[in-house]
């Protein structure tokens, strides 16, 4: 059975969204977490989205976060599964996915895979858009 971990405390301000500032503060508490989670298992991460593109808009923008894996099983879901309930509550959402899954992805969703490709940033380990 998994551990329940307390929430991080919270960056939002009362009835307010995400700042960049608070985005930045929060990424490497994040990046960290999600290497001890999955460290032999792990590809890369990257943030994506309008918090890297352009148009974020802190009271209603969401911080999108892509885990990019060697393997993607119920056992590393289930690792998973905690972090992302916990930080969904600071507005970041959090994809897992495998090189291979994004790779084939290319065929089905072009638009969405070259709108990853051109904005997007490495937080931790290697570019799985090169």
């Amino acid at each position: 059975m998994t551990e329940s971990l307390p929430a991080p405390p919270s960056m939002l301000p009362a009835g307010k969204g995400l700042t960049h500032d608070a985005v930045d503060r929060l990424l490497p508490e994040l990046v960290k977490e999600l290497r001890a989670l999955c460290e032999g298992d792990l590809y890369g991460i990257l943030l994506y989205g309008s918090a890297v593109g352009g148009g974020f808009k802190g009271e209603r923008s969401n911080v999108n976060v892509l885990v990019v894996l060697k393997a993607l099983n119920v056992g590393v879901l289930q690792k998973l599964s905690p972090v992302v309930a916990r930080w969904d509550h600071e507005l970041f959402v959090i994809h897992a996915t495998t090189l291979a899954n994004l790779r084939a992805s290319a065929d089905v969703l072009p638009g969405q895979l070259l709108e990853l490709r051109d904005h997007h940033r490495v937080l931790w380990g290697s570019d799985p858009t090169e």
